[in-house]
């Protein structure tokens, strides 16, 4: 009978002086700030395989409204089904002192889903001096790591586990604050060429390849003054084996653009479901969001009216999406298709890549979907 996570208590995670060192606090600290930009926006945290002396400080400081435990043990749940929640798993130093980390990955990966993300936190396999050294001088306690792994080994195991790395960040050059100095190091440090590889530990982000076939797609089609491809758009659109939403945005447009449009509507409505739209505002990025705004589909794709981009090439980024190698696609040059999850529920974190996939999204409050700035360049 599979045993229940436990919730996270006052007691596993005590953050008070008596739990944990000044240093350690303050290098938690650090961690929780970089994991929490991405946990913020999950549903839960779920902490697998703490080792014995693990307070549970680190989980304490991570913000999230739901966290738990699971210890060894005790089975991991089964994720699989998960479609509109996000569950993030925090390893917190457990690879650092196993001898099978393929091992471990392969057992996860069978019960995540496609939302799941793993966040490892490493030790730097190049200061191993320095955990001996303050072993010695009594500023650290504790069995000392006995696995290092580098960033190259990690991304093979990573991969031939099921399993792509999205984000991989150094934390922690200073252990100390030391009257605000400690701040400034541990925000420059990242910032410089070499230097930056001397970081206390790693933060790695996991992404589980998970194929996944979804129900259908919507394709926003912003339109100003192209009332010659209107059609020709929908001709060359590629048969992907899922519904096909057509949404035309028109904006301002000199020409029958329009006209054209609300022709093509009534002439392929058999073959597609066709939406019909005139933005108020202007430029492309309010055209695009006016179009994500009405899309139905769980995933969204972006076709400029030109077709410098041709329409046949959506069939390769939404196989790619399909087989999990990705779960954003984008074709930057010359003109682009970007592929990406209809998640209208939360605002997705920044658009740095810590977690590729949720490219769009919608605030709590209803207000237009976010687009980056970089998928709307073009008109």
């Amino acid at each position: 009978m599979m045993q229940a996570p436990s919730v996270l208590s006052a007691e596993r995670c005590d953050p008070r002086p008596s739990a944990t060192s000044r240093w350690r606090r303050y290098l938690n600290r650090l961690l929780a700030r970089e994991l929490s930009a991405l946990t913020r926006y999950y549903d839960r945290v779920l902490q697998w395989l703490p080792r014995e002396n693990d307070s549970g400080a680190l989980l304490a400081e991570i913000d999230n409204p739901r966290k738990e435990v699971i210890d060894d043990g005790e089975d991991f749940p089964d994720l699989t089904s998960e479609d509109g929640l996000r569950t993030a798993i925090l390893i917190n130093g457990t690879f650092n002192h196993h001898f099978d980390i393929q091992g471990l990955l392969l057992q996860l990966n069978a019960r995540l889903a496609r939302t799941s993300r793993v966040l490892v936190v490493l030790y730097n396999p190049y200061l191993r001096w320095l955990y001996t050294l303050a072993n010695r001088v009594g500023i650290r306690r504790g069995e000392l790591p006995s696995t290092f792994i580098t960033r190259v080994d990690l991304e093979n195991v990573a991969e031939i586990s099921g399993f792509r790395i999205v984000r991989q960040r150094q934390v922690g050059y200073c252990p100390w604050r030391l009257f605000g100095i400690g701040d400034l190091v541990n925000r420059l440090m990242p910032a410089l060429p070499m230097l930056r590889w001397f970081a206390l530990t790693d933060v790695a982000v996991l992404r589980p390849i998970v194929p996944k076939t979804p129900t259908g797609i919507s394709c926003v089609i912003p339109a100003r003054n192209e009332r010659g491809n209107i059609e020709n758009a929908l001709k060359r659109m590629p048969d992907l084996g899922c519904p096909i939403e057509v949404i035309f945005v028109e904006g301002h447009s000199t020409d029958d653009t329009w006209a054209e449009i609300l022709r093509v509507v009534e002439l392929y409505r058999g073959q597609f479901r066709i939406q019909a739209l005139q933005q108020t505002g202007k430029g492309k990025a309010d055209a695009v969001r006016l179009g994500f705004a009405h899309a139905t589909e769980p995933l969204l794709t972006i076709l400029d009216a030109d077709l410098t981009m041709p329409p046949e090439m959506l069939g390769r980024f939404f196989r790619a999406y399909c087989e999990g190698r990705r779960q954003h696609q984008h074709q930057p040059v010359p003109a682009w298709i970007s592929v990406v999850e209809n998640d209208s529920d939360r605002i997705p974190p920044d658009q740095t890549g810590i977690y590729s996939a949720w490219t769009l999204s919608i605030a709590p409050t209803g207000s237009p979907r976010s687009v980056p700035s970089s998928m709307l360049s073009r008109r």
